[in-house]
C-alpha cells in the first residue's frame, strides 16, 4: 500500500493558463514531500493517513470558458483581482475538505476533514462494494461499484457547517468525480438533508423524466443541464465540478451555477426555480452525506476523489484556477 502524501513547495504561472495546460505544468513540476502524520485508529488497517490543509493563496487563474450563459460580474471577498494562477487552493471561506486519500484500497473507518473544523465522515459500506481505490496517475479516493447502493460517507453533527452556510451570501460545493452511470432516483454526489426527499443542497444525476445533471436548493431544481451535459459527464473521466449557489446576484440566471474543469456549463437560466434573493435558511439536525442521502440507495457508480464546500460563490477566475490544481492532483499536498 501507499502511504498518504506530504506537502512540498509550489509553483506559479507567469501568465493566464487554461486549466488543461495548467494541471499538465503543474503535474510535470517536482514537489518536496514530508512525513505524514499518525492517526489514532487507522494502524489496524495498515494504513498511513494525513490530515491537513493548504495555505492560502490570493490570485485567480484564467477566465472559464462559457457555456450556459454570461459570468457574473465582480468577485468574491476571498480572492484579489488580478495576479498569476496560484498552485495552491485558496482556502478563504473554507467550511470543509474531503481529500479521501486515506488509503488506496479497502474501507477505512473514517474520512477526515482537512478543514479547521475537523467534521470528519463516518463511511458506511452497507454491502455495496464500496471501497478505496488509486488510478493510474496516483490519484485517491473512493469507488461506488453499484449504483442506487447503500455505500456512503456521512455526517451526522452538522451544527457548524449549516451556520456557516447560513451566514452567507454564497456557497460553492467542489467535486472531483469520476461518473460512470446515472439513474431515475438520481445518485447524489453530495447531499445535505433528511433521510427522504431531494435534498436542502444536493447536487445528482438523474435520467428520468429528463437525462440531465441537477443542483438542488430545498428540493427544487436550481440549475439543470440539458442530456448533453449528462453525456459529456458520463463519458469524460476524471472531472473537477463546481456547484456555486449566490443568493446575493442581481440577475436571477447568475444566483445557481454549474462548471466542468473549470467552464460554466450551465447557470439558473435552464433550472426550474429561481434562487430566491433571501437567506439559504438551510434546516438544522440533518446530515450530510457524499455519494448518496441518509436513506441510502442513491449512490453513483464512478469514484469520488474529492469534496470540499466553501461559504462563498466563486468567480469564474476562482473556479477555473481550483479546476487547473485539482485536474493535477486532488490528494493531501
Amino acid at each position: 500500500m501507499k502511504g498518504c502524501k506530504g506537502g512540498g513547495g509550489q509553483t506559479s504561472a507567469t501568465a493566464p493558463l487554461t486549466a488543461a495546460t495548467f494541471a499538465l505544468a503543474l503535474a510535470s513540476t517536482s514537489l518536496g514531500s514530508v512525513g505524514c502524520a499518525d492517526i489514532t485508529g487507522l494502524s489496524g488497517f495498515g494504513v498511513d493517513a494525513g490530515v491537513g490543509g493548504s495555505a492560502s493563496a490570493t490570485g485567480p487563474g484564467g477566465s472559464s470558458g462559457s457555456l450556459g450563459g454570461d459570468e457574473p460580474s465582480g468577485g468574491d471577498s476571498s480572492t484579489a483581482a488580478g495576479g498569476n494562477a496560484s498552485s495552491v487552493l485558496d482556502d478563504g471561506d473554507l467550511v470543509v475538505r474531503y481529500y479521501f486519500d486515506e488509503a488506496d484500497e479497502g474501507l477505512v473507518a473514517t474520512a477526515f476533514d482537512a478543514s479547521p473544523l475537523q467534521a470528519h465522515l463516518t463511511l458506511y459500506d452497507d454491502l455495496s462494494g464500496m471501497s478505496y481505490t488509486e488510478d493510474a496517475a496516483g490519484n485517491r479516493g473512493i469507488r461506488w461499484l453499484a449504483v442506487e447502493g447503500g455505500g456512503r460517507a456521512q455526517l451526522d453533527d452538522t451544527a457548524a457547517l449549516v451556520d456557516a452556510l447560513n451566514a452567507t451570501t454564497g456557497i460553492t460545493v467542489e467535486v472531483v468525480v469520476q461518473a460512470e452511470q446515472a439513474s431515475s432516483g438520481c445518485p447524489r454526489f453530495f447531499h445535505y438533508g433528511d433521510a427522504g426527499g431531494d435534498g436542502s443542497l444536493a447536487a445528482c444525476m438523474d435520467t428520468d423524466p429528463l437525462e440531465q445533471v441537477e443542483l438542488r436548493l430545498h428540493g427544487a431544481d436550481v440549475a439543470v443541464t440539458d442530456a448533453g451535459g449528462l453525456a459529456a459527464l458520463l463519458a469524460g473521466g476524471r472531472q473537477v465540478l463546481h456547484f456555486v449557489l449566490d443568493h446575493a446576484a442581481a440577475n436571477a440566471q447568475d444566483r445557481a451555477r454549474y462548471y466542468v474543469d473549470g467552464g460554466l456549463v450551465v447557470n439558473g437560466a435552464n433550472g426550474v426555480s429561481a434562487v430566491p434573493q433571501q437567506p439559504f435558511a438551510l434546516p438544522s439536525n440533518r446530515s450530510l452525506v457524499i455519494g448518496n442521502r441518509p436513506s441510502q440507495d442513491r449512490s453513483p457508480r464512478g469514484v469520488i476523489y474529492y469534496t470540499a464546500i466553501y461559504a462563498a460563490a466563486f468567480t469564474g477566475d476562482r473556479v477555473a484556477n481550483h479546476a487547473a490544481i485539482l485536474l493535477a492532483n486532488d490528494d493531501t499536498p
